[in-house]
């Protein structure tokens, strides 16, 4: 396998703590693991399967007096064999957080004061000689079809698989990109999701809720490599975008995040994330995705997708499934060549791995419906409209003040996008790495003033 372009550390497994002494009795130890989740006042215990199952305190005596320990207390002892079992558990062998964690084995971490017991594993796939048509023909028309810049999102887009896998597998931490897909209805978005997941480990989760602020628990999230939005989930209100926006960078580039379960306390964890969004290329659903500002600009990779001429072969169940299954019976093969494809030279990223892409149409297409651009056009409309001015001169306030004013032909329009307090400074900001000709902030010993310049058109008129 060759060698990823990126160099992370491995995750490494905490050594399990010391086992059970024995009691003083001639009641052997239990043989099998156990822990005690302190939160829940649980004892966790791996059963023949190999499962991590939780009991509490009843149920775990059952298991003890399986094992032949006595739960009487004799005379002159004050704990049963089984009790003193119990609390060496409670003592040596406690966890604040027991459950999946995405991109981590089975076992017992011990990690920035938290310790931790990870109960299932990712199902990772391993790589295999072999044919991988489906697949090819599903990326290539999904994301390569494109006339111009297909070439260079079929890259990008591998890059981005190679990337995880690899740092998955070998159980690295590496940060990566959100990817967003967006194209016409029915031409393969959700179901290259499905093969991610399918890719990552088996687990994907729905982080909606979390993300759009709906809910502070999220601990379902840590339970899974792959979480996924779609666009029929989201919202379009500028608040809830640059909030996103926000959880986007924390995702892509942090490495502790806080996992906080229903009715129990936040501990930090360092899950194994990749963010992928599904969502339409009409303009209302493009509003879905947060404002491309500079901070946000490369942790984003903005792909266009366009549907295949043929169609899926889905009409019925029965072929969905077919389908489905000769997509995921061809991963093997698809992963032995992934691993074995090197990212072109000019692709290659160091933080990431492979370099972020966006779509110019769909940038552009967002640029156009982004509100700092509406704010700019409501701006040209009526500064300019009775004041022959070359320059405007003011505080992100005093521009609201004279764009709501009684009188101005934009007023109605600005209360819609001048929604929160300080909207206008913020838009103003952002218009201002874009169009660093027209709008210009300094500052004063007691408030940020903005300039603001006409813009000037080229006259159609021949010269003289």
């Amino acid at each position: 396998m060759n060698a990823s372009p990126f160099t992370a550390p491995a995750i490494e497994r905490a050594e399990n703590p010391p086992p059970l002494p024995p009691t003083g009795t001639s009641s052997p130890a239990p043989f099998f693991d156990a822990y005690y989740d302190a939160a829940r006042k649980e004892y966790l215990v791996r059963n023949s399967g190999g499962r991590w199952l939780s009991h509490q305190t009843a149920s775990f005596k059952m298991l003890l007096r399986k094992q032949g320990i006595s739960t009487k207390i004799a005379e002159g002892t004050r704990l049963s064999p089984a009790e003193e079992i119990m609390l060496e558990i409670q003592d040596s062998r406690d966890v604040r957080y027991a459950g999946p964690l995405a991109g981590r084995d089975t076992g017992f971490y011990d990690e920035c004061g938290v310790r931790f017991l990870v109960t299932d594993p990712p199902r990772i796939l391993s790589p295999a000689q072999g044919e991988w048509n489906t697949i090819r023909n599903l990326l290539a028309g999904l994301v390569g079809a494109d006339s111009e810049h297909g070439e260079t999102q079929l890259a990008v887009l591998l890059g981005w698989l190679k990337c995880a896998y690899e740092a998955l597998a070998a159980r690295k931490r590496q940060p990566g990109q959100a990817l967003a897909l967006a194209g016409p209805v029915q031409c393969g978005k959700s179901l290259l999701q499905d093969l991610i997941t399918a890719l990552f480990g088996g687990r994907c989760a729905k982080p909606w809720r979390y993300l759009a602020g709906r809910t502070d628990f999220n601990s379902e999230l840590f339970a899974a490599e792959h979480l996924a939005l779609e666009d029929e989930q989201s919202t379009t209100d500028i608040r809830s975008r640059i909030q996103l926006g926000a959880h986007i960078k924390a995702i892509t580039v942090n490495e502790m995040h806080s996992c906080h379960g229903k009715n129990r306390e936040a501990v930090n964890l360092r899950p194994f994330w990749r963010l992928s969004v599904s969502l339409n290329d009409e303009e209302e659903s493009l509003l879905v995705l947060p404002p491309i500002t500079a901070d946000i600009a490369d942790k984003l990779i903005l792909l266009r997708c366009t549907r295949p001429p043929s169609g899926f072969p889905t009409g019925t169940p029965e072929l969905r499934s077919a389908y489905w299954q000769k997509l995921v019976g061809e991963l093997p093969a698809f992963i032995h060549n992934l691993t074995q494809w090197q990212i072109p030279r000019e692709l290659v990223d160091e933080r990431f791995g492979v370099k972020h892409f966006h779509h110019p149409e769909l940038l552009c297409a967002l640029e156009s419906l982004a509100p700092q651009t509406k704010l700019l056009e409501l701006i040209d409309r009526e500064l300019w409209r009775k004041n022959h001015r070359e320059s405007w001169e003011g505080t992100a306030g005093e521009l609201e003040t004279l764009l709501r004013r009684d009188g101005s032909t934009v007023r109605f329009e600005v209360q819609r996008l001048l929604t929160w307090g300080n909207a206008c400074g913020a838009y103003l900001a952002r218009l201002a790495e874009k169009h660093r000709d027209r709008i210009s902030p300094h500052r004063t010993a007691t408030a940020r003033r903005w300039t603001i310049r006409k813009a000037h058109q080229e006259s159609d008129e021949p010269e003289n």
